[in-house]
């Protein structure tokens, strides 16, 4: 990430891919742990940073929709954590961003919204159904 950061793609893209590969490994084992896919997901951002760097759009936009079904499973459950939800909920910000129109965008901040909303709701005195 830090090359990628430095604007150093041509370096940073072999390695990402390879931490890539290596996590993806670590799923196919078993180990679904939340620190496979975060980690897995810092991979795939620096494949995209790596790919619009290069001016790569059809490469890094393929990373970003690997990225978002990777987290997708943990970001859309209720045991995931409040860092897999932001995660996911940013990459569905910035894949709005390259598509038309803001549903993908709504989608991901409605995932963050809805616990707090719910929560106040029972606060306030509403019923749990």
């Amino acid at each position: 990430m830090v090359g990628v950061q430095q604007g150093d793609s041509k370096t940073a893209l072999p390695m990402a891919t390879a931490a890539e590969a290596r996590f993806e490994e670590m799923r196919k084992r078993g180990d679904q742990s939340e620190a496979v896919l975060f980690g897995l997901g810092v991979a795939l951002f620096a494949q995209i940073k790596c790919h619009a760097v290069q001016v790569d759009l059809r490469s890094g936009d393929l990373a970003l929709h690997r990225r978002i079904e990777a987290l997708k499973p943990l970001a859309t459950s209720p045991d995931g954590s409040r860092r897999i939800k932001l995660e996911y909920a940013d990459f569905l910000d910035y894949l709005s961003h390259l598509q038309p129109g803001v549903v993908v965008c709504i989608a991901g901040w409605l995932l963050l919204l809805l616990p707090a909303i719910i929560a106040g709701v029972y606060a306030l005195g509403g019923s749990k159904r």
